[in-house]
């Protein structure tokens, strides 16, 4: 597709993962005209990206997979792969991959108050539409590579998970996989299949629920009829496991002892109480940060293919890595999952000609910001299914979008005010970062999102012109 095909359109939606995929869909179904623009060579945002060994989804199927186009595998979790393939099949089926431009960076975005009109920005034209959905997600682009004393004269090497590539082995080569997050727990498994040893070092440990990847009888059941057509299966197991993950996460919450027992009791075959106490028990409640999912960890550390350590890095030897507490751990390769620096605004916003300041922006429902009109910025949740979530805004969006042509209003937007940063997840790659936007207005589970409709909770917010 040329940019002269599509200078002019209803909606322009930056970013061609879940989230633009998603936005696109009930554009669609709404006969709203939208073009998307991706800086990537192909869709899929993250998962196009990041190649690390392991790389996969932390929620089941069921839940990850669009609603428009349920599927159910034979088993819970897709890989970075399945995932790809599922997301290009979609465009496909759905006929979005119409209204794509690949290799197409938005580089400013400006709105114009005289025309209520977006001019999107980009190396081969100008895009105009009267509303822009920023889906760019996490932007996380950028490694956060933490710099130590002796980097410079390591004789091995240090890579950052982001530039791993699933292909490249360490064979007869010591691993030391810095930190405990989702990436972490992900890759570890594979990366011991592929090295002499993997040691994760950890400055404190994470809580780590392991699942085996398959299905349960109830889920299989639900496969085999939603594979012979059967209307309500998938729909039905998507609910249970929404349900479910709810009931956890509001229980492990509010008795976060019996959450820190229930951890204990599932990594009993795994672990000695010692072990456990030292390497996988946080300091914090269960639930203050995301839990990842493992695969195949607990038989690794078993066997020993892989070991936790805790402490902080002093320094870089010849061919090891020196803690605080003066223990040297062997390596020839360093892998640093230590996560990325949020990009959450990936181009600049302007009014008028006038840069939009975005430091600590409030921002609705993760829906929409204050005083930025006719822009939505849908984005997930970190405890439950990323796809679930962004579905729902999708449809608000769309909704909200009909509303404004019925009703021949010109703009939309909600009021800037000052709301206090109190997220409900406090990782490090988040708290890190002084000036992101302020969430507020979430129920946080995605049962009560569903059924209590998004619109009856914006009415008071949304302003229209």
């Amino acid at each position: 597709m040329s940019p002269a095909t599509l200078a002019t359109t209803d909606v322009i939606i930056v970013g061609a993962g879940v989230t633009g995929i998603a936005v696109a869909y009930h554009l669609q179904a709404r006969n709203i005209r939208f073009v998307i623009l991706e800086a990537d060579e192909d869709v899929g945002g993250t998962w196009l990206r990041n190649k690390w060994h392991g790389a996969r989804v932390d929620s089941e199927v069921v839940r990850y997979a669009f609603s428009f186009m349920l599927e159910i595998p034979c088993k819970e979790l897709w890989n970075r792969g399945e995932v790809l393939d599922y997301l290009k099949r979609t465009l496909l089926v759905t006929g979005i991959d119409r209204h794509l431009m690949l290799r197409t960076r938005v580089q400013r975005a400006t709105f114009a108050t005289d025309r209520n009109i977006w001019t999107v920005e980009t190396p081969l034209g100008s895009y105009e539409a009267g509303h822009l959905i920023n889906c760019n997600g996490f932007g996380a682009n950028v490694p956060n590579i933490p710099t130590f004393e002796g980097m410079e004269a390591f004789r091995g090497k240090v890579i950052h998970a982001c530039d791993l590539d699933e292909k490249t082995r360490f064979d007869g080569q010591n691993v030391v996989l810095v930190g405990s997050g989702a990436t972490a727990i992900s890759t570890a498994p594979a990366l011991s299949d592929v090295s002499k040893s993997l040691v994760i070092l950890q400055r404190s440990p994470s809580y780590i629920y392991e699942v085996d990847n398959r299905l349960g009888w109830f889920a299989r059941l639900c496969r085999t009829l939603h594979g012979a057509g059967v209307p309500f299966a998938g729909a039905t197991l998507r609910w249970k496991n929404t349900v479910e993950g709810d009931l956890y996460f509001l229980l492990i919450r509010c008795f976060p002892r019996l959450g820190r027992a229930f951890f204990r009791w599932h990594w009993r075959d795994a672990a000695t109480d010692a072990y456990h106490a030292e390497y996988l028990t946080p300091r914090y409640p269960p639930y203050t940060q995301r839990i990842p999912k493992a695969v195949g960890l607990k038989q690794r550390l078993l066997t020993g293919t892989i070991a936790f350590r805790n402490g902080s890095i002093k320094r870089f030897g010849d061919r090891s890595i020196v803690l605080a507490s003066g223990e040297e751990l062997p390596c020839e390769v360093c892998i640093l999952a230590t996560g990325f620096k949020l990009g959450v605004f990936s181009f600049p916003l302007s009014c008028d000609g006038l840069p939009i300041d975005v430091r600590s922006v409030n921002w609705y429902k993760t829906l929409m910001m204050g005083s930025v009109p006719n822009y939505f910025h849908p984005f997930g949740c970190f405890h439950c299914s990323w796809t679930q979530r962004v579905e729902q805004l999708a449809r608000l969006i769309a909704d909200v979008i009909v509303h404004v042509r019925t009703r021949r209003y010109s703009r939309v937007w909600v009021e800037r005010k000052a709301v206090p940063f109190d997220p409900v997840f406090r990782p490090n790659f988040l708290m890190r970062e002084e000036h992101l936007p302020r969430p507020y207005g979430l129920f946080e589970l995605p049962t009560l999102d569903q059924l209590v409709s998004f619109r009856l909770c914006t009415s008071h917010e949304l302003r229209f012109a």
